[in-house]
């Protein structure tokens, strides 16, 4: 796949001088015939679509994932264990993606390209059928996950805004393909965010929408997107569209919902504020450092998040036995 380069649309050679004829007769010169004009607003309406394409840097973060999530697939092993060793192994490595993703966002020279490969990375990897994550056990870490995402995603778009790379005329020409394929994860595993830990993607679809970027590339994410719309459209008529805050005592208590929170007794929660849980989430703010903090406390190990402990290939012989002893 090609490199998304700035500057990479093909300038059209000079044009040559045509004589239009005015009405008295005599000649005009023109450096453009008339229909120049329209082909140039083509071209420009033309790079305000943004593509279908990732990066070499996005592939290359894209198969250190994958290969380890193969190493963590026990069926590819042969190898005995319980039935979920698989789907946790794959939220091993969604942890180790969002561990890069605060070395590259913590990084003292700010490499707003590579944080961008960064995201679309976890868009490519989330793009995958990872059913045997989805239908892990635990579910509530997964949605802890899922918000953990938005959290990154929201805060990459702030860095792109800031940088003047968020726009239809970014350098950058797969922010609406990358972001839409983000959207469908988030739609995709709305069962595990009862909580509203997806409620990220109504503001990054807000964001992409105030900025004149349209979701694009496959016709499936136009789609969702227009789900996240009409999702977002509710949520103003039932009154839970939520506002900046002005003031620091304004702050949602964002860092409470990296806590584990009791099952709801009904299901789907139709009404946020009837859901019984310690609290659902709010995204009028976000803060990437204290959120992983709290998802580390909450849901890591020994203070870490991500590791090794699920692959394969490190000795683990307490944990599993190969078929063939």
């Amino acid at each position: 796949m090609s490199e998304i380069e700035p500057n990479a649309m093909a300038e059209a050679p000079p044009s040559k001088k045509v004589a239009i004829r005015n009405k008295g007769g005599k000649e005009n010169a023109s450096s453009q015939p008339k229909n120049q004009d329209s082909k140039n607003r083509k071209s420009k309406t033309a790079k305000a679509e943004h593509e279908c394409r990732i990066s070499p840097k996005c592939e290359v973060l894209f198969r250190t994932w994958r290969i380890q999530q193969l190493n963590r697939d026990a069926d590819a092993f042969g190898v005995i264990t319980y039935n979920d060793y698989t789907g946790y192994g794959t939220g091993e490595v969604v942890e180790n993606m969002l561990s890069a993703f605060d070395e590259v966002i913590n990084s003292e020279e700010k490499d707003i390209w590579m944080i961008w490969a960064h995201i679309e990375g976890m868009a490519r990897f989330l793009s995958q059928d990872n059913y045997r994550w989805y239908h892990i056990d635990d579910s509530v870490t997964n949605g802890k996950r899922v918000m953990l995402i938005g959290t990154a995603i929201l805060i990459a778009v702030d860095q792109l805004i800031d940088s003047g790379l968020f726009g239809n005329d970014s350098e950058i020409r797969n922010l609406g393909f990358i972001l839409g394929l983000l959207l469908a994860f988030a739609v995709e595993y709305a069962e595990t965010c009862p909580a509203n830990e997806y409620g990220w993607r109504i503001v990054v679809l807000r964001k992409l929408d105030q900025h004149g970027v349209k979701v694009s590339g496959i016709l499936r994410l136009e789609f969702v997107a227009a789900s996240v719309r009409s999702d977002a459209m509710d949520d103003e008529e039932e009154g839970y569209e939520e506002e900046e805050p002005t003031k620091l005592s304004d702050l949602p208590n964002f860092v409470e919902a990296y806590k584990p929170a009791p099952l709801s007794s009904t299901w789907p929660v139709e009404n946020p504020n009837d859901a019984k849980y310690d609290l659902v989430r709010s995204w009028a703010a976000w803060n990437w450092k204290q959120e992983l903090r709290e998802y580390t406390i909450h849901h890591g190990v020994d203070g870490k998040i991500g590791g090794n402990h699920y692959d394969l290939t490190v000795a683990h012989s307490d944990e599993y036995v190969s078929d063939a002893d």
